[in-house]
Parts: structure tokens; C-alpha cells; sequence
């Protein structure tokens, strides 16, 4: 391994390291307001979502932007009917959408990735580490970010994940992204937000976090709605 390269591990390490400390104390800073989503005083909250399609060797996307759009109207309904929450593009004030493709090839292990534990510090996961970014609208935008407090959640659609018959994949806690299978259950992107916003799956039926849920189910929990909520991802400022 080059110095390159494992310098980039460190990097990605630690970073996976200082988001599960930010995790810990935005959960303790943010008792108060778990409370009141737990007794349905519900004001609304705010998540920003940047969803990137990759494309395969032969350049081609692995999915329509169309397509993709759609998944995006279904996750902003869900969470703005069950958590209260508004889905934004992290850079919408300056006319971004939340949909992009990356026009280069992706590497073959970040198109077919695998979502086991150790895949969480593989060269697939550094790839998508590498591919998102936004346009930083202000300065306390910037601080914000920094500091985990609203800082965006990212999603990439990739050709097939791999190991299994899942059509999402999240790694709570070490990464702010999540995987999404080019045909997956129109659900998938909310589950796997869900996931990274602190929900675990749940057997009951037709839940959100169920993982054999029919394609649209959607429901939650209170003590669901509240753990959302609660999440560094979500804020109750307008990105």
C-alpha cells in the first residue's frame, strides 16, 4: 500500500471516529427535544439529502435521473408525513437540485459494493468518501457542518449491492452516506436514512424499518419519530 493510500485510510478512519463521538453528544445534547418529540410536539425540522447515480464502465448511468427523482419525491413525502421533517439539497440556495450524476466510471468495487462491517473501511466506501460535496451557502453553514450539526446525508446509487438481496445499504455512525440499488422498493432511500438517523429495523408490519416491508409501506413508531428527529442530520433551521 503506498503512502497515498494509507494516508487516505487514516484520514477516513479517523473521520469515521469523530462522526460516532458527534453522534454521542448531539444524542445527550439533544434530550429535550427527544422528549417533546416523544409527547407529539412536533415543530417542523429540516434534513438536507444529496442523492449521486454513478456510472458504470461502459459510461453509462446506472439508473435515469427521472427514476431516481421519483425515489425523492417518495422519501421527501414520507418524512414530511411521518417525522415532520423537510428534505432539502444541501446547496439549494445556490440552485442545486438533490440529484446528480458523476459523469466519470466508478471503480468496479464501488459499483457492486459489499455491506458488511469490514466494507465499512474498504476502497469502495473511501470512494464514496471521495464523491460528495456541496456548495457551502454561508458561514455558520460551514460551522454547523463542521461541528455535525446538520451536516447533509448523502446517497449513491449504485449498479448492485453485493452479498445478499438487499437493495440498500447504511453503516450508522461511521458514515454519512447510503447505498441504494438501482431497482430497489420505493422506500429504500427513507429506510436508509432512517437507518443513518438512529433507526434500527423493526419486525412490525408495514413499518418503514422493516426489512420486509411491501414497497410502499411507510409506517412509524413514536418512539421512532423521536429518534428521527433527534438526529444530528436533522435541524430545526432551514438549510
Amino acid at each position: 500500500m503506498g503512502l497515498g493510500k494509507l494516508w487516505k485510510k487514516v484520514k477516513n478512519t479517523v473521520k469515521k471516529i469523530v462522526r460516532v463521538v458527534k453522534e454521542v453528544v448531539h444524542r445527550i445534547l439533544g434530550v429535550i427535544d427527544f422528549i417533546a418529540s416523544l409527547l407529539g410536539l412536533l415543530a417542523t425540522k429540516y434534513i438536507r439529502v444529496k442523492v449521486y447515480i454513478l456510472t458504470d464502465l461502459k459510461r453509462r448511468p446506472v439508473q435515469d435521473v427521472a427514476v431516481v427523482e421519483q425515489w425523492v419525491a417518495e422519501t421527501k413525502k414520507i418524512l414530511k408525513d411521518r417525522f415532520k421533517v423537510v428534505m432539502q439539497a444541501p446547496d439549494v440556495r445556490a440552485g442545486q437540485g438533490i440529484v446528480a450524476t458523476i459523469e466519470e466510471p466508478a471503480p468496479a468495487e464501488a459499483l457492486f459494493p459489499g455491506c458488511g462491517f469490514a466494507d465499512a473501511f474498504s476502497d469502495a466506501a473511501d470512494y464514496y468518501e471521495d464523491h460528495y460535496d456541496y456548495v457551502h451557502t454561508s458561514s455558520w453553514n460551514y460551522i454547523f457542518d463542521s461541528l455535525g450539526y446538520g451536516e447533509p446525508v448523502y446517497g449513491f446509487v449504485v449498479a448492485e449491492i453485493a452479498k445478499g438481496d438487499k437493495d440498500g445499504c447504511s453503516q450508522p455512525l461511521l458514515h454519512n452516506f447510503v447505498l441504494v440499488d438501482r431497482s430497489p422498493k420505493t422506500s429504500t432511500l427513507a429506510h436508509e436514512i432512517g437507518h443513518t438517523c438512529g433507526l434500527s429495523h423493526k419486525g412490525k408490519a408495514h413499518n418503514l424499518m422493516n426489512p420486509e416491508r411491501n414497497d410502499m409501506d411507510s409506517d412509524v413508531t413514536r418512539w421512532q419519530i423521536a429518534v428521527f428527529r433527534n438526529s444530528r442530520y436533522v435541524t430545526l433551521f432551514r438549510p
